[in-house]
């Protein structure tokens, strides 16, 4: 136990050396969608849908969960999600940590280190709404860990796997392919699969046929997105070869890593990207057939890798194919693949090296994960903020439409807006019909206060999506801004059926009542506002707005005495009071 608490220690310091620049960082990208303004993580409401009803095309419950327990936490403060991430992160590297030496491999702690510090993992890590991998990795490995204690005919251990392979894809779908993982696992122990063992098996294949129809369903509900690139099936075969070779390649070598990497022309294929694929399947066939004992334990962490990264090389369509054909944080169950191989095979030159070069070899590799350490911590630099982010991106790939959107939002978050209109239209330029830049640049606009701009804006991106609450919602703002009442009442309402229990909404759509003459439905309006947000300032004081143009003084006070308590700077609030209760001489 005492020759493991050095290492144990150094996985910890050398993780939170890594992951320290990201560790106060804001929200990035899609985390403000699917965390900061989910509001089912914000009631206990919300719970059950979680469950019943996915809030985006991915049914991942648990992971909605476990979001929902953190909200309810620290609310909108990201230091609570960055911790729980790199706690999980760590959690599977100890898990790894203890899969490697149950598979035989007495330096099992270099493959967890390796994993913990590969720039690699920092995107699953530093960015928040990817804890779905953070989370789906450890039960992963409790699956796999159960399976070898079942193998070792421990009680209620085969139960147990089954069960974490579950809680695993709820988490995330794509551990689908733990089947598989146990069948080369099999191979590789016994050089064969028995069939007992494929008997054992048979629940495993049952669990994740079921959870991928379970996923076609919700996904079925979404919009679907066309192929990245033309050319059909051998298009998809010859992107699967090229990614296969880039996320090797990026693990030997991790330079110039990015959120959204540039495409790669497949239309038609340069020869190194036909033969990717053929040259893998010779490889394999190759180690196969050689019969060595070190060319089984390549074909595991080899297989380990490819068989894991299927879900994510473009076979089927994928919408982050959309954005970039490979990705960083698609790549983090399958890197553990190649940080067990490249653990194998350091742990076998230790074994075989004189003694008096021992230390001296140890010494390099301590030198060659010191140095990824330091890779990472300037990689978990870049995800500190939207600006960093997005900045770092453009300045690897100026083609990368979503980082000028999230650069301009960024921006226009910065008030530096006509900077930001710059970016948007720069990303329309790139994306033509991108409904969000479309958004985006509308909300520019209005800042600007250029308001035929922005409804003219609004209205494209609604033609692109009608269910965006959120695009109603400001283009009702819009039209209330150019006294388009009846319009902006429509657009109010038409955000409401989608968004019902926002206080914010239910605000803006009174104030287009009152201004309308319907101040009876203004106040129904007001008090729904109150009762969803009852520390909102302002919702206290358009009710007190609302009893006072209906003659009722006496309540209109006590809303405005409310609103002041809420917020004791509240300047119009304390102008209604000097005015309604004028001091006495």
């Amino acid at each position: 136990m005492a020759k493991n608490f050095l290492p144990a220690l150094a996985i910890i310091a050398a993780a939170l050396f890594v992951y320290g620049p990201a560790l106060n960082g804001a929200w990035l990208w899609d985390d403000n969608l699917l965390v900061y303004s989910n509001t089912r993580l914000h009631t206990f409401a919300g719970l059950g849908k979680i469950w019943f009803a996915a809030p985006t095309t991915d049914y991942w419950p648990l992971t909605w969960t476990l979001l929902w327990v953190e909200w309810h936490l620290w609310g909108d403060a990201p230091l609570g999600y960055h911790l729980a991430s790199l706690a999980l992160h760590l959690t599977g590297a100890f898990l790894f940590w203890r899969v490697l030496a149950r598979l035989g491999l007495r330096r099992g702690w270099i493959g967890a280190l390796l994993f913990a510090v590969h720039p690699l993992a920092v995107e699953s890590v530093a960015w928040i709404s990817e804890i779905k991998n953070t989370l789906s990795l450890p039960l992963f490995l409790l699956a796999f860990d159960a399976w070898l204690d079942a193998d070792e005919g421990r009680p209620l251990a085969y139960p147990r796997s089954l069960a974490f392979f579950v809680l695993a894809l709820l988490a995330k779908s794509s551990t689908i392919m733990l089947p598989l993982v146990l069948v080369l696992y099999c191979w590789w122990k016994r050089g064969r699969v028995t069939r007992a063992e494929l008997a054992r098996l048979v629940p495993y294949v049952a669990i994740a046929l079921g959870f991928g129809l379970i996923t076609l369903h919700f996904q079925g509900r979404g919009h679907p997105m066309p192929p990245a690139e033309p050319g059909g099936f051998i298009a998809s075969l010859t992107l699967a070869g090229t990614a296969i070779f880039f996320y090797l390649g990026k693990f030997l070598l991790p330079l110039d890593l990015l959120t959204i990497y540039p495409a790669w022309p497949l239309d038609p294929p340069t020869w190194p990207q036909l033969l990717a694929l053929p040259a893998l399947g010779v490889l394999l066939v190759l180690l196969y057939f050689a019969h060595k004992t070190w060319t089984r334990h390549a074909l595991f962490g080899l297989g380990f890798f490819l068989i894991t990264a299927l879900p994510i090389l473009g076979l089927a369509d994928m919408q982050w194919l959309q954005f970039s054909p490979v990705a960083d944080h698609l790549i983090y169950l399958p890197m553990l693949g190649l940080a067990g191989l490249t653990a194998g095979a350091l742990d076998l030159v230790l074994e075989k090296i004189p003694a008096q070069l021992y230390s001296f070899a140890l010494g390099l590799i301590a030198l060659a994960l010191a140095g990824l350490a330091v890779a990472s911590h300037h990689n978990a630099r870049h995800y500190r903020n939207p600006m960093a982010l997005w900045s770092h991106t453009l300045a690897f790939n100026v083609s990368a439409w979503p980082a000028w959107n999230g650069l301009g939002s960024a921006l226009l978050d910065n008030g530096r807006v006509a900077e930001a209109v710059s970016s948007f239209q720069q990303a329309l330029l790139l994306k033509p019909g991108f409904e969000q830049a479309h958004y985006n640049l509308a909300n520019a606009y209005l800042a600007l206060g250029k308001t035929s701009e922005a409804i003219r804006e609004y209205n494209m991106a609604l033609q692109l999506n009608s269910n965006d609450a959120q695009a109603r919602y400001n283009f009702g703002n819009a039209l209330l801004q150019s006294n388009c009442l009846p319009e902006a009442l429509a657009q109010y309402e038409q955000a409401l059926q989608l968004i019902p229990d926002s206080a914010e909404i239910r605000g803006n759509y009174g104030q287009a009542l009152m201004r309308s003459g319907r101040t009876a439905d203004a106040l129904d309006q007001f008090q729904q506002a109150a009762q969803l947000d009852p520390a909102s300032a302002i919702a206290a004081y358009n009710l007190g707005l609302a009893h006072l143009q209906l003659g009722q003084s006496a309540d209109a006070i006590a809303q405005f005495q409310r609103s002041l308590q809420l917020d004791p700077t509240f300047t119009r609030a304390q102008q209604q009071l000097a005015r309604l209760q004028p001091p006495k001489n």
